[in-house]
């Protein structure tokens, strides 16, 4: 079987029946080679452990978030990151019942602001179509229902899709990994947002393209253990 993709879901405030079961259920549309683990944590130092030997750190929208408790995770998330992990933000985040990002901005992995939601179906265009999160996404592409842009002010940060010169989906690569905004909440989607989604966790880790007959066993003393592993060219190709 392949390489998974070792995902970790940071759950304290999402609705686990909506957006966040929504998004689960769009990446498995695309893309199911991964291995999922849960955490709902306040303390720094859980979610410190829980992400050793993890490639991505999933965090959905969060609907009553604890900015301190994000706050408090920020060397967490960018020792991950700086160390070749990857952090995928999707929707925003809210605060005394206010959408505002506060959270995502908590964590110092991105500066800048919330700006707002786009409040009905609009046509967005690539502001850069080759890019890895765009693979086989429309362009333009219809946006779902809420969908919410961000003003980021990194100098570094790339944008690959604006509405009103502010930023939907977004990344920094920051030391050997990346920080991935999705301004989509998942309340609502299509195939094109299922693919922006499956193209992020797709690109923390793991590969699809290299099979492994076995991914344990056990050696006994002065014995051996043979692993079978086959490369699928024409897949790896098209993760250039």
């Amino acid at each position: 079987e392949g390489v998974k993709t070792k995902v970790v879901a940071v759950t304290n405030s999402v609705d686990q029946n909506v957006e966040y079961l929504r998004t689960i259920n769009a990446l498995n549309v695309f893309y199911d080679n991964y291995i999922l683990s849960e955490i709902s944590t306040q303390e720094a130092g859980e979610l410190e452990t829980a992400l050793i030997g993890q490639n991505v750190l999933l965090v959905v929208q969060q609907e009553n978030c604890n900015v301190p408790t994000f706050a408090s995770f920020a060397p967490v998330m960018q020792a991950f990151v700086e160390n070749g992990g990857t952090v995928i933000f999707t929707g925003t985040s809210r605060t005394a019942g206010v959408f505002d990002g506060q959270c995502i901005f908590a964590t110092d992995l991105f500066s800048g602001n919330y700006v707002a939601s786009i409040g009905i179906n609009t046509e967005l265009a690539l502001s850069i179509p080759d890019d890895f999160l765009m693979e086989d996404v429309s362009d333009p592409y219809e946006e779902e229902i809420l969908t919410h842009y961000h003003d980021i002010t990194n100098d570094d940060a790339v944008r690959v899709v604006e509405y009103e010169n502010a930023d939907v989906v977004v990344y920094r690569n920051i030391g050997q990994g990346k920080v991935i905004s999705i301004g989509h909440s998942f309340l609502n989607v299509n195939n094109d947002l299922r693919k922006i989604i499956s193209n992020a966790v797709k690109s923390g880790g793991g590969a699809d393209w290299i099979n492994l007959s076995a991914l344990d066993g056990t050696v006994p003393a002065g014995g051996t253990f043979t692993i079978d592993v086959t490369f699928d060219a024409s897949a790896a190709a098209l993760r250039k």
